[in-house]
């Protein structure tokens, strides 16, 4: 039952720069307060519904791979 949770939970890196994302954008375009709805929806919702298929077929989040590739010791 905690599983979408938890996978979001293993992209927290994608997740975190995601909000910063949509929070500039919401900014910019001067997103007004009555649609606090569908920033909720962008900023909670969807994430949960794309990690979970994200993680059907890749064992890290996006940001998590890429940061997992440059780091690697050779």
């Amino acid at each position: 039952m905690l599983k979408p949770l938890a996978n979001l939970g293993r992209a927290s890196l994608t997740y975190y720069i995601g909000h910063i994302v949509v929070l500039s954008i919401a900014a910019l375009i001067g997103l007004q307060d009555q649609n606090l709805f569908l920033v909720l929806l962008v900023m909670v919702v969807l994430p949960i519904y794309l990690a979970h298929l994200w993680f059907k077929k890749h064992k890290r989040g996006p940001l998590e791979q890429m940061m997992h590739k440059f780091s690697a010791v050779k």
